[in-house]
């Protein structure tokens, strides 16, 4: 197991799924790992989070990488 998916922290949360997109592509563009908390149950389920209650989205980071990934964030968004 990588040892660097146990430090996940989250960088950015919010509901507007066309935001979440254009952070996404924005941490993908920059190199940065990113995962979309809950998106493995909901994914492989096949269940939209709001079905699940889940109104915000999370977008987690590396420990690591969660610094460099808010300032990018913070002149991006």
């Amino acid at each position: 197991m990588d040892e660097d998916l146990l430090g996940l922290v989250t960088v950015f949360t919010d509901t507007d799924k066309i935001r979440l997109e254009m952070v996404k592509t924005i941490l993908l563009a920059e190199g940065i790992f990113y995962q979309i908390e809950g998106e493995c149950i909901t994914g492989l389920m096949g269940i939209q989070p709001e079905f699940l209650g889940i109104t915000e989205i999370k977008i987690q980071v590396r420990e690591r990488d969660a610094a460099r990934a808010r300032e990018i964030l913070s002149k991006e968004i």
